[in-house]
């Protein structure tokens, strides 16, 4: 039986032990007990089922946002990873760019210094094509590290997500939690005393 119930009913065996029971009330506990449940007991139980269901709606909903939004999250690391790759493959690439043109520009000096003018137009030529490679991959790299960027926030942003979605959850079952052991004192002991105990608890 939970704490907060052993708690309730110690309380309310102490509160009777005080109070004189009438002879009438004697006779009444002398006599067999009904197996029928009171209509105050019935409406306590119905209570405390209508209250198990409705935080079991509630939590069903909690565990399908987190999962949804655990799902996104997850999507978003995986793009956010594919993306930091490119930008690696494209690092490497623009090194690799301006090792070809500073070797393009050497040739190109060495023909000339040879008088070899076919060879320097044709040098030439391959100078301007890997210029214009580079430029294509610095452009292409930084449009990438915007996109980088922008996914990294989006991460930042479903991270904080689950983690109010998390908190959520558990806020909610401790919650229906609570409501299930209150629900089952109230039957136990009915709404009066249930409403005592609960007034006593609060102080």
């Amino acid at each position: 039986m939970p704490i907060f119930m052993v708690a309730a009913l110690v309380l309310l065996a102490g509160a009777e032990a005080f109070v004189a029971t009438p002879p009438s009330c004697q006779m009444l506990r002398s006599s067999p007990v009904s197996m029928t449940m009171a209509p105050m007991d019935r409406r306590a139980a119905l209570s405390g089922a209508a209250t198990a269901l409705l935080w079991g709606v509630q939590s069903a909903n909690a565990v399908s946002t987190l999962a949804a939004d655990k799902a996104e999250l997850s999507s978003e690391e995986k793009k956010l990873a594919e993306e930091d790759k490119l930008l690696i493959a494209l690092d490497r690439q623009e090194f690799s760019d301006e090792v070809a043109l500073k070797k393009a520009q050497d040739a190109v000096l060495d023909a000339m210094q040879k008088g070899d003018d076919a060879k320097v137009k044709e040098l030439e030529a391959k100078v301007r094509a890997l210029k214009s490679k580079e430029e294509a991959d610095e452009k292409a790299k930084k449009a990438l590290n915007a996109e980088v960027s922008l996914e990294a926030a989006k991460v930042k942003a479903e991270k904080a997500k689950v983690a109010k979605d998390v908190a959520l959850e558990v806020a909610e079952e401790n919650k229906e939690e609570l409501e299930a052991e209150e629900a089952e004192l109230k039957a136990v002991v009915g709404g009066d005393t249930f409403a005592s105990v609960k007034a006593f608890f609060k102080q």
